[in-house]
């Protein structure tokens, strides 16, 4: 709600507020089914709540912040303060861990229907 009233207080068309919320109102569907799959106890074939590509989309997201905040505390003449470095290394292991889970994830189903010896 607060991204959406931060983007809607500027002036903009109402074509730019559809899409606005129809961005907004997929992403609530999405998260909606992944509450009821998390509630119901209905995981993924997988296992999981979310996809590989999912995930692995996730990590090259949280890459793209990472470098965006390095850039940006070095060109705002910002010190590389340890609040940057943390913000690094925490983002770093979420992408690290985005990226095992989902390579995880993609072998389940093999392992699933492999016979059993």
């Amino acid at each position: 709600m607060l991204v959406y009233a931060a983007i809607t207080s500027r002036q903009g068309t109402t074509t730019s507020h559809a899409v606005i919320g129809l961005g907004m109102l997929g992403l609530g569907a999405y998260l909606l089914a992944v509450c009821y799959r998390l509630i119901a106890h209905r995981p993924r074939r997988d296992g999981g709540l979310f996809s590989p590509l999912l995930l692995r989309a996730a990590g090259v997201v949280m890459v793209l912040f990472m470098v965006v905040s390095v850039v940006l505390a070095f060109t705002t003449k910002m010190s590389w303060s340890w609040w940057v470095a943390l913000k690094v290394l925490t983002m770093t292991s979420f992408v690290a861990g985005c990226f095992h889970l989902a390579a995880r994830r993609q072998e389940a189903p093999r392992a699933l229907d492999r016979p059993i010896d």
